[in-house]
């Protein structure tokens, strides 16, 4: 299992067996089984102001819209040209992609294609988040963490390389809109005031191996 995103009622899944299934959480009962994907599908998620519809991508390169409940593929995205490995949701309809080919697409469900692309001056995207409005984190395997305005199209900001990562940031997490955690394949977990560029502390202790995922829960 690569990927889960969760609503009130179900669970979706990415997987390496090429497969997307959508799960009742009521009863745990497999709802639907979407081989649509002709490759792993390495990224799951939605809106959540808009849970009747969920996203996916893999690698085939290609992002997918569904509807929830019936199962059915609304809407199939080109646009990459190497795998999808990340997704990040940004408003109802509207959803980013990053990718092995060192950009990210935003991209409209109403719409056929692309309605915007980002390119960090990076390695390969490998985390994505949003950490303000209009300004989203992006991971790579190679550069330090990029902040992306998305209103004027343009980094304005990276954190510092002292005390950053040693290998791919894998996973990124926002918090509070000030706050930002970074998950690495260095095995490590660290946490920074963004704006400031201010690293505030590294958690221990460290993983034996690869950060892949992070989330918080407001209590």
């Amino acid at each position: 299992i690569s990927s889960v995103w969760v609503t009130k009622t179900h669970l979706c899944s990415g997987s390496f067996d090429d497969s997307v299934r959508v799960f009742k959480l009521e009863t745990g009962e497999c709802q639907h089984t979407l081989y649509e994907h002709e490759a792993r599908v390495l990224a799951v998620n939605g809106v959540d102001r808009q849970p009747e519809v969920f996203w996916s991508g893999g690698d085939d390169e290609r992002v997918r819209v569904w509807d929830l409940e019936t199962g059915a593929c609304l809407r199939t995205f080109e646009g990459h040209t190497a795998e999808v490995t990340v997704l990040c949701p940004l408003a109802p309809h509207m959803m980013v992609s990053g990718s092995a080919d060192r950009t990210a697409l935003v991209w409209d469900s109403r719409k056929e294609t692309s309605i915007s692309r980002i390119v960090p001056k990076a390695d390969r995207i490998t985390a994505m988040c949003m950490v303000s409005n209009g300004v989203l984190a992006l991971g790579t395997g190679s550069k330090p963490v990029t902040f992306w305005n998305l209103q004027a199209g343009a980094a304005y900001s990276r954190l510092p390389e002292q005390g950053h990562h040693t290998d791919w940031v894998t996973s990124l997490c926002a918090y509070t809109g000030a706050y930002l955690f970074t998950g690495g394949a260095d095995r490590s977990v660290k946490l920074w005031d963004w704006a400031r560029g201010a690293r505030l502390r590294e958690l221990q202790p460290e993983h034996q191996d690869w950060v892949v995922h992070m989330s918080l829960r407001k209590l």
